[in-house]
């Protein structure tokens, strides 16, 4: 079976960053996972979530993330959205499928890098207190980011960092 590595983590946390990094550094294709959905839907994440609300767009997220995976023949880097890990066993089916690492990140590290990005992030686009909303949706969705295969602190992270974590995904049977 193919092994893929998921990058899972709330918004902000560098998934897509480090996908692309990691997918540079060790010649692996890259798939982000809400451009995937972005294409396949012919619409953007914000759109999604105000036309079709946010039942939809999970259910659609599902959906991508198992078409996906299940088109791929050789082991990809897939960035995941902030929420995929949290509904319809989307966890257990990544940890099926491959690595999963959470990149954990402070909030207040978090904000800084959001705070000029609102309005292509549905759930924080109309928040008055983004440090208060982040701690909540991290509260509710770190149970899920914690059954990932391995945490990695983005503080002082490297590419480095990932290679043993790589090199399992490519070598196992």
């Amino acid at each position: 079976m193919v092994k893929h590595l998921f990058l899972v983590g709330m918004p902000g946390a560098g998934k897509t960053y480090w996908g692309r990094q990691l997918a540079s550094q060790y010649s692996l294709p890259f798939v982000d996972l809400d451009e995937y959905i972005e294409v396949q839907e012919n619409a953007t994440i914000p759109t999604l979530f105000k036309e079709h609300g946010t039942d939809y767009f999970r259910a659609v997220e599902q959906q991508c993330l198992r078409k996906l995976v299940e088109s791929l023949e050789e082991p990809h880097i897939i960035a995941c959205g902030g929420g995929t890990p949290c509904f319809y066993e989307n966890m257990t089916f990544m940890k099926h499928h491959g690595v999963t690492i959470y990149l954990e990140e402070s909030v207040i590290t978090l904000m800084t890098r959001l705070q000029g990005e609102r309005a292509k992030r549905p759930l924080l686009e109309q928040s008055l207190d983004m440090e208060q909303e982040l701690t909540a949706l991290l509260l509710q969705r770190g149970e899920y980011y914690q059954q990932a295969h391995y945490k990695l602190v983005t503080d002082n992270l490297s590419t480095i960092t990932f290679g043993e974590i790589i090199k399992a995904c490519i070598n196992q049977p």
